[in-house]
């Protein structure tokens, strides 16, 4: 009833046009797209117009519940998780002010679901959940107030805060009473839950036998976790289990194998369907389980390339949960093999990164189990602790209650004012030090992801003006890095009242010490999920000097110079691009007119050959003899072949301007002898002379187009080669990624001047070459740079020349 009562809304709004409630119908209905027919792409488009209606129409009363769906079931499809982690925090805020408590606080369940998802520091997030509990506990009768103790009993059982390390019971949570509870009340979904979180922690305990036990627990209900991060984790750990049973030792029936092996490939499958529309969210899972199976079936390369892929992936998308899962299947990995040195790094490397998503009983457990092989390194986690949120401080009604409106409205039109990089950067600077009570403040950029530099430095001087520098590099002395490093690895926003006593070990920090620094803020600027900077104020004169307005505010004007960052490099790039592209159409303008040339001239020559001869036959037809009338004949067929000769060569020329061709590894020896038999009856005429190298470097390229390029090398070492022409032909490994082919004339060779010409299109050099049309090198540039390879020339005039390009090796 309620999907055919959706289904209608949809239907009238599209007919009629929309209303205030169209926006629950339409994410509605992108959802069930999503749910019951897996058309992912035309869900998230209607969750999409669901927004632009709910944001046209100023539809608060549906705030709470579009973004929920929309950001809880439709989103992670198609973007980057934490995008839907962040905006789900910020709905409970909407909840919360719009009166829809219930929306409100199921934003904060999926936010704990999908916090694991990118593995989230486990000490902060079961933190946020104990604060969230208690502000769901001041509303009686609230459906959330049965699952708050679950998920935050979950958190504490992965922070090893349980009485066992797979189970969920602790002091003020009886994990058998809460399961029989469920079971009575048929609340399959919370029960399917707690085994979610038994099934994950025995796994990564390594106890396979009870995580496939959880696992089958969850089983019959996965269905309630379809839309949501749930359902994928399931996925995931599910193809884990299995794959882990059928590589312990000892023997197993056939039936199980076959069984285990479906499944594992039923799951890949769903991951790797998932990973075309986000890649993100699904691909570093798909890599390990795929590693994991290859090691089974004993394809040992291609399992350690799969085990890297899903490291590499994992880091790159910031997921602390399936990069130190990762790293630790690779360490036992390398361990098996025998690599004893490898398997210590990665090892080292697992147990860090346990350390630093707070999963502190695994840590404990890789350091008990592989002592000889964990080097210890400080975990970040610690950061946790001073870390300040938000979420339980501060709302839209607080911030427009306790601030002046009107100063935010100017500092956001300020910074979204400018596009041109350099100045934001200052008006931002200045923006962040006359609202905030601090003396200096820096904002970092990335050149790449692992270098960072200040972009710019403000300073309050002794007037209270602000001086600032542009453009320094990020050094222990200009800069906490203790702090930052850990703002730019964890995009976790730091705000220290006073800094020694937040935090003693940043009393060890050089730059603290030295400066002696009170209070201080570290923001991250994030804009789409991507971290665009970070920001660094500080007081030198006072702690406690941040209250919540100003902690608020710093969020507001944070958020909005993270998109003008964003748009500001867009400008740029785009900028950039308009002049790139002015330059090329310079370039065939100039093309064209050379064009126009060519035609107009070369094709005049012959064309005008073909004309003369012709009228000769025709008027001298009864006077000439049979030997004249052939020679005439036998000129305008050559002439007509040049003419052909030039409309191929620039047919060619526009050809390479044309989409992608296939690439494969090139037998180019095979190639060259092709080329060598097209030109015999050209060599055997001039009675050149062939020397072929004995071997050829593989390389991956198109085959016409290399075959075209090694006829105009060799065409053109005949025509202006020795006489008679000696033609060498070989090729060389430049380095690890390039292979060189040449090919090596006995002609006068060429001045400077003329190789610095002999690649542009349309250029004749010298009278000798002046029956050419001055395409064929340009030609062989041009397809050479599209295979994504080089040309070039080697020449001395009276030495002979020498004709390469290049091609990545295959």
């Amino acid at each position: 009833m309620q999907t055919a009562i959706i289904l209608n809304m949809v239907r009238l709004s599209l007919l009629n046009g929309n209303a205030p409630s169209s926006c629950l119908a339409y994410v509605t209905y992108g959802n069930l797209l999503v749910l019951r027919q897996g058309n992912i792409e035309a869900g998230y488009e209607f969750g999409q117009l669901a927004l632009a209606v709910l944001h046209r129409y100023e539809a608060r009363e549906f705030e709470a519940r579009v973004q929920f769906v929309f950001n809880g079931f439709i989103r992670f499809w198609k973007e980057p998780l934490q995008t839907s982690l962040e905006s789900l925090l910020v709905n409970y805020h909407h909840g919360r002010e719009t009166g829809d408590y219930f929306y409100g606080f199921l934003s904060v369940i999926l936010y704990t679901v999908y916090a694991l998802g990118v593995g989230k520091n486990l000490a902060a997030v079961e933190r946020d959940v104990a604060l969230y509990q208690q502000e769901a506990q001041r509303i009686q009768g609230l459906y959330i107030n049965n699952l708050m103790p679950i998920y935050r009993q979950g958190f504490r059982a992965l922070l090893g805060q349980t009485t066992a390390p797979t189970s969920l019971n602790g002091d003020e949570f009886d994990e058998e009473a809460v399961l029989a509870h469920l079971a009575t009340i048929n609340n399959n979904l919370s029960r399917a839950v707690i085994y979610m979180f038994k099934l994950i922690l025995a796994y990564q305990m390594g106890e396979y036998e009870q995580a496939y036990a959880f696992a089958r627990e969850v089983d019959p209900f996965k269905h309630l976790f379809w839309g949501t991060y749930w359902y994928v984790q399931f996925t995931f750990y599910d193809s884990l289990v299995q794959v882990a049973l059928l590589n312990e030792e000892g023997e197993q029936d056939e039936q199980t194998v076959v069984s285990y092996t479906q499944r594992i490939a039923e799951n890949q499958q769903k991951l790797a369907e998932w990973a075309t529309y986000t890649p993100s969210n699904f691909l570093p899972q798909w890599h390990l389980v795929e590693a994991e199976r290859l090691r089974r079936a004993g394809s040992q390369t291609q399992a350690r390339q799969h085990y890297d892929q899903a490291i590499e992936l994992a880091q790159q998308y910031e997921n602390r949960h399936v990069e130190a899962l990762a790293v630790e299947k690779a360490a036992k990995f390398h361990l098996r093999r025998g690599q004893t040195r490898l398997a210590s790094y990665y090892m080292s490397d697992a147990h860090y990164l346990y350390g630093r998503w707070d999963a502190r009983l695994k840590a404990k457990q890789l350091q008990r189990q592989h002592p000889q092989l964990v080097l210890q390194r400080q975990p970040e986690a610690g950061f946790g602790t001073i870390r300040t949120s938000l979420s339980t401080t501060s709302s839209r009604s607080m911030v427009t209650s306790a601030l002046d409106l009107l100063a935010i409205i100017q500092a956001t039109q300020a910074i979204a004012g400018e596009v041109v990089e350099e100045t934001l950067q200052a008006r931002l600077m200045q923006v962040m030090l006359e609202g905030m009570p601090v003396q200096r403040g820096l904002l970092l950029l990335p050149h790449t992801a692992d270098e960072w530099y200040i972009g710019v430095e403000g300073r309050k001087n002794g007037k209270n003006k602000i001086e600032l520098r542009p453009n320094l590099p990020l050094i222990a002395a200009s800069a906490p890095l203790m702090l930052t490093n850990y703002v730019i690895r964890t995009h976790e926003s730091l705000v220290l009242n006073d800094v020694v006593h937040d935090d003693p070990r940043l009393a060890d920090d050089p730059y603290m010490a030295h400066k002696r620094v009170r209070a201080a803020v570290c923001l991250p600027l994030v804009n789409r999920g991507e971290l665009r900077g970070v920001l660094y104020l500080e007081n030198t004169v006072a702690t406690g000097v941040f209250t919540d307005n100003h902690i608020a505010l710093l969020h507001i004007l944070a958020s909005q110079a993270a998109v003008a960052l964003d748009n500001a490099q867009l400008y740029q790039n785009l900028e950039q691009r308009v002049a790139e592209r002015t330059a090329e159409l310079q370039g065939l303008v100039s093309e064209l007119d050379a064009f126009s040339h060519t035609v107009a001239h070369d094709l005049k020559s012959p064309l005008s050959g073909i004309i003369g001869y012709a009228e000769i036959l025709g008027q001298e037809m009864g006077h000439l003899t049979a030997a004249e009338s052939e020679e005439l004949l036998q000129r305008v067929i050559q002439s007509g072949l040049r003419m052909r000769h030039i409309i191929d060569g620039l047919l060619t020329l526009a050809t390479t301007r044309a989409g992608d061709v296939p690439l494969t590894v090139l037998d180019m020896e095979s190639i060259v002898q092709d080329q060598k038999e097209r030109l015999f009856y050209v060599l055997a005429e001039s009675k050149a002379e062939v020397v072929l190298a004995p071997e050829w470097p593989m390389v991956v390229g198109y085959e016409a187009w290399v075959g075209e390029v090694w006829a105009n090398y060799m065409s053109n070492a005949i025509k202006y080669g020795g006489n008679p022409p000696r033609i060498e032909l070989g090729a060389d490994v430049v380095d690890e990624q390039t292979a060189r082919f040449w090919v090596r004339d006995n002609g006068q060779g060429l001045t400077a001047e003329q190789c610095a010409k002999l690649f542009t299109p349309f250029t004749q050099l010298g009278e000798r070459r002046a029956d050419s049309h001055g395409l064929g090198l340009s030609i062989a540039q041009r397809i050479i740079e599209r295979l994504g390879g080089t040309v070039g020339v080697e020449s001395e005039f009276g030495q002979g020349s020498l004709f390469y390009f290049t091609l990545p090796l295959g």
